[in-house]
C-alpha cells in the first residue's frame, strides 16, 4: 500500500501519464494543478485505462484484451534451442547472464541456415599396395593411373652399321638367332634380334625376335664381330632403333586417395584388366618417368565406397566437385542448426541405407548410439521410421529414399556415417576420417526474439545462458543486436471502428504510425498502424481549461481501477501537476 504524494509532473503541452496501476492495484486519489509563472493557463486531464489508441489498416484481426503486441527484439547469433521454455501472452521470460535485463518471450524466429543436398553414388574401389615408388609428390587424389601397357616397343626394320656390314669378313650366308648384344640405352629391357649374313660375309639383314618394351628411338644395341664370326671391335655390328610404338593401358583408374605406401583408386569402367601384383602402375599413358610410378606389391583390399556429388545426374567418378561428378568423399563439416541431405536415390546405393551414429563405424563397432535427434527418414515422399529405413529389404524396394540430419546447438561431436552390417564402407582407415561429421558453431544464423515487458535494457554487448532448468544442456549465447521499441498490452479492441487500445510497458517509447505488429491470435497477420492518438475525446475529465495566474484547481474523489492512469497536460502555460491518496492491492 501506497499513501501520500504519489506522484507529480509539470508536462507542458505533452499528454503525459501522471500515474498508473498495475494489474493488481486500485486507487483513491486528489489531483491539484497549480499554475505556476504567473500567467494565466489552460489544462487537460484524461482518466485511461490505455496508453495509446492505434487506428489499424483494417477491422479484421482477432486481438483480444490481455494480448500483447511488441516490436522489442534481441537477436541471438546462431540458432537457439529453447528447450521447455515457452512464448506468447504467458511467455517464459528470457534474462542475459547478469540478469540486468529481462523480458517475457513473445515469439522467436530464426534465419540463416541453409540446406545442401548431397547426392551418394557407391564405386568398387581397389587398394594397391606399392613399392619403388617414385616421385610420390606427383600423384593426388583425382588423377588417372594406368597398368597393364607396354611403351617404347622396338618397330620396323632397326639400323644396321659397322665393320660386320662392309668388310666381308663374317661367316658367309648362316643366321645368327638370339645374338647377345650390349644395350646402350637406360631403361628398355626384353629386346633381341635375329641377324643374317650373305655369301660375302657381310650383315645383309636384321629381324626383331623380340621387340621388347621401354626403348627410345636411337638407341643402340652392340653386337660383338666376334659372335658372328669375325674380329671384336673391327667386325663389330650396330644396331640403331629406328622406331618405337605403345600399347593401350588395360588397367586404368581414378585416384581417390593417397596414402603413404598405397594408393585406392575407381577402375575405369571401360578398363579391361586389374591391377596386378607384380605389374607397375604409371601416372602417364608414356610412362614418363619424371612422373609418378610405382611397383605393384599388393591389391588385396578391394571394397564398395560412397562418393558424394552436390547435383545428380552423373554416374561418373571424377575430381570436379563443382559439377556433377562424384567426387566429394563423405568428410562433411556442418554448422549446427544448418540441414544436410544424403540422396541415395542411385541403385548403387542399395544394400547401403546410410544412418549416423556417435561412434566410428557405427553399430558394427559394437558400442555408442544411433543419432536420432534432428534425423528424418524420407522414401518415396513419405518420412518413414528407422526401422524401415534400416531394413535392407524394405530400402531396396523404395524408389526414392534420403535421409535429413540438422544438428543441435548441443550435438555431440564428431559424428559417423555407417551402414549396419556394412564395416568397410564408411570405416575409417587408420590415417583419413572416411565418413566423418564434424560439428561447428553456426556462424551465419540467427535467432530473433521478441519480448515484451521489459526490464532493464538489453545491450548487444550481452550473452544468454539456457540452463538445464530450461530443458536443454546448458548453452551461452551472443546477443547480436537490439531493437529497443514500442511494447504493450491489448486493452480493448474496437472492431466497429479499427481501433486498438494498448497499455505500454514503456511510456517513453511508443507505438508509432506505420508500424506493424503481430497479430498472434491470427495466421498469424501482419497488422499495420495508420495513425495513433494518446487519448479518446470521451476520456477526458477536463480539456482545455482555463486556470488563471497563480492558481490552482483540484479534482477529488477519484478512483483509478487496476492499469487505469491519470494523463495530464499543460496546452498553454505552466502548470504543474500532484497526485495525492492511497493504493491498495485487490
Amino acid at each position: 500500500m501506497a499513501q501520500g504524494r504519489l506522484a507529480s509532473s509539470a508536462p507542458g503541452n505533452t499528454l503525459t501519464n501522471l500515474y498508473q496501476t498495475t494489474g493488481s492495484q486500485v486507487a483513491s486519489v486528489t489531483l491539484n494543478a497549480a499554475e505556476t509563472a504567473g500567467n494565466a493557463a489552460t489544462m487537460s486531464v484524461g482518466l485511461r485505462n490505455y496508453s495509446q489508441v492505434l487506428t489499424l489498416d483494417a477491422n479484421t484481426y482477432t486481438f483480444s484484451p490481455g494480448d500483447n503486441i511488441s516490436l522489442y527484439q534481441v537477436v541471438i547469433d546462431g540458432v537457439v534451442d529453447f528447450g521447455s521454455l515457452t512464448f506468447g501472452n504467458t511467455g517464459s521470460t528470457l534474462s542475459n547472464t547478469t540478469g540486468v535485463a529481462s523480458g517475457k518471450m513473445l515469439s522467436q524466429a530464426s534465419s540463416g541456415t541453409t540446406t545442401t543436398t548431397y547426392y551418394q553414388k557407391v564405386f568398387n574401389t581397389q587398394r594397391l599396395d606399392l613399392n619403388n615408388i617414385q616421385n610420390s609428390g606427383s600423384i593426388a587424389v583425382g588423377d588417372t593411373v594406368y597398368g597393364d601397357y607396354q611403351v617404347g616397343i622396338i618397330d620396323g626394320t632397326p639400323g644396321l652399321s659397322g665393320g660386320a656390314t662392309t668388310n666381308g669378313a663374317l661367316t658367309q650366308s648362316q643366321t645368327f638367332s638370339g645374338v647377345s648384344a650390349t644395350y646402350n640405352g637406360a631403361n628398355g629391357i626384353n629386346a633381341s634380334f635375329d641377324v643374317t649374313t650373305d655369301g660375302s660375309g657381310n650383315v645383309t639383314s636384321i629381324t626383331v625376335a623380340n621387340a621388347g618394351e621401354n626403348y627410345l628411338q636411337n638407341e643402340t644395341f652392340t653386337v660383338d664381330g666376334a659372335t658372328l664370326g669375325g674380329t671384336s671391335s673391327t667386325d663389330d655390328l650396330t644396331i640403331t632403333v629406328s622406331s618405337v610404338t605403345s600399347t593401350t593401358p588395360t588397367a586404368q583408374g581414378v585416384v581417390t586417395k593417397v596414402g603413404g605406401t598405397y594408393i585406392e583408386l575407381i577402375k575405369d569402367g571401360g578398363a579391361t584388366s586389374d591391377f596386378d601384383s607384380g605389374e607397375q602402375v604409371w601416372d602417364s599413358t608414356t610412362k614418363d618417368t619424371s612422373g609418378f610410378y610405382a611397383d605393384i606389391a599388393s591389391n588385396s583390399l578391394d571394397r564398395a565406397r560412397p562418393y558424394l556429388s552436390l547435383a545428380s545426374g552423373s554416374t561418373a567418378y571424377a575430381a570436379d566437385p563443382s559439377g556433377t561428378a562424384y567426387a566429394l568423399t563423405p568428410n562433411l563439416a556442418i554448422e549446427r542448426s544448418n540441414t544436410i541431405i544424403i540422396n541415395l536415390d542411385d541403385a548403387s546405393n542399395d544394400n547401403y541405407n546410410t544412418q549416423i551414429h556417435d561412434t566410428q563405424n557405427g553399430t558394427n563397432s559394437g558400442t555408442g548410439t544411433t543419432i536420432t535427434s534432428g534425423v528424418v527418414y524420407t522414401a518415396d515422399g513419405a518420412t518413414v521410421t528407422q526401422s524401415d529405413f534400416e531394413n535392407t529389404t524394405t530400402f531396396n524396394a523404395y524408389t526414392t529414399r534420403q535421409i535429413a540430419f540438422t544438428p543441435s546447438n548441443t550435438e555431440t561431436s564428431p559424428l559417423f556415417f555407417y551402414v549396419a552390417g556394412q564395416s568397410g564402407f564408411f570405416s575409417a582407415d587408420t590415417d583419413d576420417d572416411f565418413g566423418q561429421i564434424t560439428l561447428s558453431a553456426n556462424t551465419s544464423a540467427t535467432t530473433t526474439v521478441t519480448l515484451f515487458d521489459v526490464s532493464g535494457t538489453w545491450l548487444n554487448t550481452m550473452s544468454v545462458q539456457l540452463l538445464a532448468t530450461d530443458g536443454v544442456t546448458n548453452v551461452t549465447y551472443t546477443v547480436n543486436s537490439v531493437t529497443i521499441d514500442a511494447q504493450g498490452k491489448v486493452i480493448e479492441w474496437d472492431t466497429a471502428n479499427s481501433k486498438l487500445y494498448v497499455s505500454l510497458y514503456d511510456t517513453a517509447v511508443a507505438f508509432a504510425g506505420t508500424d506493424v505488429v503481430k497479430d498472434f491470435a491470427g495466421t498469424p497477420a501482419d497488422a499495420t498502424v495508420s495513425s495513433v492518438a494518446d487519448i479518446d475525446d470521451s476520456d477526458w475529465l477536463m480539456k482545455d481549461k482555463a486556470l488563471s495566474a497563480s492558481t490552482y484547481e483540484k479534482i477529488g474523489g477519484l478512483v483509478l481501477g487496476p492499469d487505469q492512469n491519470i494523463a495530464v497536460q499543460a496546452p498553454t502555460g505552466a502548470v504543474a501537476f500532484s497526485l495525492f491518496g492511497f493504493t491498495e492491492t485487490v
